[in-house]
């Protein structure tokens, strides 16, 4: 199941632009959550349809992810399928990743990834990098309700 939270109000002009003082971010300032947090659109050029709701600190950190060797090889991503508005239980310090779509048009769901193994060395490698960017990475090895997704959190944590 996706968790989404409503955006309350926009703070910054409704159209995207960089945002927390990083050029590789692309979106707006929002409330949400009880805080000013911002709707990420894209984060080092791969598209966030999505548009996530994060802390600056969190939407850094997803443009360092996206753009790690990890990922761009052999084929760079081009969109992550992530949830939709702000995780709220979070504070906006969490974003799930659902998918990656590559520019050559394949995709890799974690939903239907993680048992098949000529898919799964590709997550694990996603698991990987986003361990080395994130405090805390849950993944489906964490339990039933992430069955479906990677949950990169800014929260202490471990890698699971």
């Amino acid at each position: 199941m996706m968790r989404a939270a409503i955006v309350l109000a926009v703070l910054a002009s409704p159209v995207a632009a960089e945002v927390c003082r990083d050029a590789r971010l692309v979106g707006e300032e929002v409330r949400a959550c009880g805080e000013r947090l911002v709707e990420v659109r894209a984060a080092a050029g791969v598209s966030l349809p999505d548009a996530p709701v994060m802390s600056c600190a969190a939407a850094v950190k997803l443009a360092d992810l996206a753009k790690a060797p990890a990922l761009t090889q052999p084929w760079p991503v081009a969109v992550m399928r992530t949830n939709t508005g702000a995780l709220c239980e979070s504070a906006g310090a969490a974003v799930d990743v659902y998918a990656f779509e590559f520019e050559r048009g394949w995709q890799r769901e974690i939903a239907t990834g993680w048992e098949v193994p000529r898919r799964r060395g590709y997550l694990d490698t996603a698991r990987a990098a986003a361990c080395n960017r994130f405090p805390t990475v849950l993944t489906p090895h964490s339990g039933e309700a992430q069955a479906d997704r990677f949950t990169l959190s800014m929260a202490p944590g471990a890698c699971q």
